[in-house]
């Protein structure tokens, strides 16, 4: 007899497979002899050989007529079992498993794919440098974020697009489009073509900062902006100036805004650049309050 039909697909699923993703809802799947389902038998095998795996269970309303009681009960006895195993997220509609996916993703490459610990250098001769030293500004952003991180760099596609990671910071904006994808997938490449980075796993998606590509980070310096910063309350408002004339700013587009002419708004108490930090789908999001060039004070009483 030759080998189950199961087996043959499941070697093939799991043979190049790092990270393994499943997704329920009312359904397990048919039993395969050796497990619940092939789904089932997949994941098991794909745990045992010690790979990670994200399985996530949606609560979203079904209608009834669609649901398999059988199946239905077979998966969440299976549920349970991933349950006891701390194996398993839930979510109840799909903003939320967006969130949370994007969340739990960069977190379980960071800690099952660690970045390489950076070493001093050989020597103390200034590093070479030739297009290094025409570096974008969305590079040495992306580097510089990744440096002073963990030193990895994630280009990850999905359905809902290409996302751009360094660490656990994200680079392409939420609602940013085909645009902002291809700003942040540029920089990226820069990174590559300059060996700043590494793909050790050869599937270009994850990515660590070479020893070349630290001592460049040494030698450009902070990416940050030259004056000292001051973090304000969230709910801060400026009042040198009209409403109208000051905007918060990504912090990953305030080159942009400069190169524009904006200049930033001082802080209350030490003068530097005003800045603030809110939560945002489980990170942090800074932006920085931004004059825009043609802006005139508000007279003082």
């Amino acid at each position: 007899m030759g080998e189950r039909a199961q087996a043959i697909i499941t070697k093939q699923i799991l043979r190049d497979c790092d990270l393994l993703v499943a997704i329920f809802w009312t359904r397990l799947g048919s039993p395969t002899g050796v497990a619940a389902s092939g789904t089932v038998e997949e994941i098991e095998e794909h745990l045992g050989a010690g790979r990670p795996a994200m399985l996530y269970f949606s609560s979203a309303p079904a209608h009834p007529d669609s649901i398999d009681p059988v199946n239905y009960a077979a998966l969440k006895a299976f549920k349970a079992q991933c349950r006891d195993r701390g194996l398993i997220h839930e979510y109840d509609d799909l903003a939320k498993f967006k969130a949370d996916f994007g969340r739990h993703l960069a977190q379980t490459i960071i800690r099952n794919f660690p970045a390489r610990t950076a070493v001093a250098p050989d020597s103390e001769d200034e590093p070479q440098w030739p297009a290094v030293a025409t570096l974008s500004v969305d590079a040495h952003m992306l580097l510089d974020t990744a440096v002073r991180e963990d030193g990895s760099v994630m280009k990850i596609s999905t359905l809902g697009g290409t996302h751009v990671q360094a660490g656990r910071t994200t680079l392409t904006r939420e609602g940013g489009g085909a645009r902002d994808e291809a700003r942040w997938i540029a920089a990226v490449t820069e990174l590559i073509d300059n060996d700043l980075v590494e793909d050790r796993a050869g599937k270009g998606e994850v990515f660590f900062v070479t020893h070349h590509g630290y001592r460049i980070a040494d030698a450009l310096g902070s990416s940050d902006p030259k004056r000292p910063n001051e973090e304000v309350s969230p709910k801060f408002l400026a009042t040198r100036y009209a409403p109208g004339d000051c905007a918060w700013v990504n912090k990953f587009d305030i080159f942009e805004r400069q190169d524009e002419g904006w200049t930033h708004y001082p802080g209350p108490r030490t003068g530097g650049n005003a800045y603030r930090e809110t939560p945002n789908g489980g990170q942090t999001l800074t932006e920085y309050l931004m004059v825009r060039p043609d802006a005139r004070p508000v007279p003082m009483n």
